[in-house]
């Protein structure tokens, strides 16, 4: 498991491959259900969760709109590599189906939230050239959280 003080890696060929293979096309039925049992939360000094407008092709961590409450009662499950496409390469503007796509199927049962907390600086991002000059992705670091 990866720390969740967490470092985005320097991207190779074989860690894109890897990822791009884990990534699952999802219909809109299929989010939306996801949708029911799992929020996105974001870091705002505590947890807290966020409307979730638009899951496909909105930047959901641009000016997130906070609920009020905070989050709690969440553990951390496990950390993992999220693949995320990009109009623009030193722009991180993820989307929620992105997320989705990612978890593994055998965890889909216990997620109950995910954070998504990298690439978050201009180093980060740097330390992906490879990915972004090639296919044109980020790599971010995405905490899982269960419920208990």
């Amino acid at each position: 498991m990866i720390s969740t003080v967490l470092d985005v890696p320097i991207v190779d060929e074989e860690m894109y491959r890897r990822l791009l293979a884990r990534r699952r096309l999802l219909t809109d039925q299929q989010i939306a259900e996801m949708l029911q049992t799992i929020r996105p939360v974001v870091r705002d000094g505590v947890l807290r969760h966020i409307e979730t407008a638009q899951p496909r092709h909105f930047a959901f961590l641009r000016n997130p709109r906070f609920t009020n409450e905070e989050v709690v009662g969440l553990n951390v499950l496990e950390t993992i590599y999220t693949l995320h496409p990009f109009g623009y390469r030193d722009r991180f503007v993820p989307a929620i189906d992105e997320v989705l796509s990612m978890i593994p199927e055998e965890l889909l049962g216990e997620v109950a939230a995910f954070e998504v907390v990298g690439p978050r600086s201009e180093t980060d991002l740097a330390r992906q050239h490879f990915l972004v000059d090639e296919y044109h992705y980020h790599v971010a670091a995405t905490i899982l959280y269960a419920a208990y």
